[in-house]
């Protein structure tokens, strides 16, 4: 699980819910149980958020006595959580509403939908990234599936810049010499204990039918592979 932040990050995840309508599943201190709430405005200038009226009625009673709340999400495949307490409660049109600054930070959990296959440590596989600024950074595939690739690059030469959620061309070579070029979406950005290398989690955005293809019997590929060396050393 990432922990965000970096408030424009922040903003960004909560844009995201507002614009997909996501429902929100609302606990409170002193209950087990969750009510429903959705995002209706999000302002990163004034920071601040406005969230709907929780329902069933007894969530609005028990909120308007605790002011504090866990919200929870789905977005995109991602679990959203975070914590924040009500500054405002107004009304329109008979229906409540809560308004309060924005979260200081927010924990961000990618589901992974499709099964993940290492890259073997023997042939390692040069990933070439081209950043949003048109610079390059060279990091090595570490894992791929349908859904995305893990790309690991040394700490010292990740641009501080780079975010989760910010848009890359990723271009490497499979071992049979087939190239592949495809758009991706950082997800995730770890580092364990200060390791002298970190993580890229990445999901493919617009990958055409072709490349799909070639993903698809280069996983298989490396997954008989790896089959194989299993049953060797059985």
């Amino acid at each position: 699980m990432d922990k965000m932040t970096v408030k424009p990050q922040i903003v960004g995840l909560l844009k995201r819910l507002h614009s997909q309508r996501a429902l929100l599943s609302v606990t409170l201190p002193g209950s087990e149980k969750h009510f429903n709430s959705a995002v209706l405005e999000v302002n990163g200038e004034q920071n601040y958020l406005v969230l709907d009226e929780l329902g069933p009625a007894e969530g609005h009673a028990l909120l308007l006595k605790t002011r504090e709340f866990r919200a929870r999400a789905r977005l995109e495949g991602a679990r959203v959580s975070f914590s924040a307490t009500v500054g405002e409660v107004g009304n329109d049109a008979g229906i409540a509403f809560y308004k309060l600054p924005i979260p200081e930070e927010l924990d961000y959990l990618q589901q992974r939908a499709h099964y993940r296959i290492k890259a073997g440590p023997a042939k390692p596989i040069t990933v070439i990234l081209t950043l949003s600024d048109a610079n390059t950074l060279q990091g090595e595939l570490h894992d791929i599936s349908m859904g995305g690739v893990a790309i690991r690059v040394a700490q010292n030469k990740l641009p501080a810049s780079l975010k989760i959620m910010d848009m890359i061309t990723c271009k490497f070579s499979f071992s049979q010499g087939e190239e592949l070029t495809c758009a991706l979406e950082i997800r995730s950005i770890r580092n364990k204990d200060g390791n002298s290398h970190t993580h890229l989690g990445c999901r493919f955005t617009n990958l055409p039918a072709p490349c799909q293809k070639l993903i698809q019997r280069h996983v298989a590929a490396m997954e008989r592979e790896q089959i194989k060396k299993i049953a060797k050393t059985a």
